[in-house]
């Protein structure tokens, strides 16, 4: 970092410019890794846990417990939906590398699928590949629409299915 590498690098290193360069590399990545997070009911983690080790093998692997909540929490990963008042689930983050060449979005599709046959949630921060129909069937509408109908967001901010969902 002296004189003459600061002057030649300075067109590249602008905050404008890294924060472009940044949202650039971020469909490369996106395309390439898997960047997942997934909450299953500690009684079928064990399950998960084996299906996830073999397709689609990505190391390293964030294994992380987390209590369950009965509190309405409408797109909460770790919401109690079976009656019990209390509860853990076992959060697996998957990020990296996965050891097949089918494209991203089929593995995340197909981890969506184990996750959801298993009573589980994925987190909503990553690229998520429901469709509305399959969103809606595992998130409960009628809650969101009178969250939004009290809160006057109808007309003012984008449905929730515009935010997250990828395809």
């Amino acid at each position: 970092p002296n004189a003459i590498t600061r002057t030649l690098m300075h067109p590249w290193m602008s905050c404008k410019k890294l924060s472009w360069m940044l949202h650039q590399a971020e469909k490369w990545i996106q395309d390439r890794f898997v960047i997942q997070d997934f909450c299953l009911p500690e009684t079928v983690a064990t399950e998960f846990l084996l299906q996830i080790l073999d397709d689609p093998a990505i190391f390293p692997m964030w294994v992380c417990p987390i209590k369950g909540t009965s509190t309405p929490q409408i797109f909460a990963p770790n919401q109690l939906t079976d009656g019990r008042k209390e509860g853990y689930f076992i959060n697996f983050g998957l990020y990296g590398l996965p050891n097949q060449s089918a494209p991203i979005a089929w593995i995340t599709k197909h981890l969506e699928k184990k996750t959801n046959d298993l009573g589980g949630r994925k987190v909503l921060y990553s690229r998520t590949y429901y469709t509305i129909d399959e969103f809606w069937k595992i998130y409960p509408r009628q809650a969101y629409e009178a969250l939004r109908q009290r809160t006057a967001a109808n007309g003012t901010w984008h449905e929730i299915t515009d935010k997250v969902l990828s395809s």
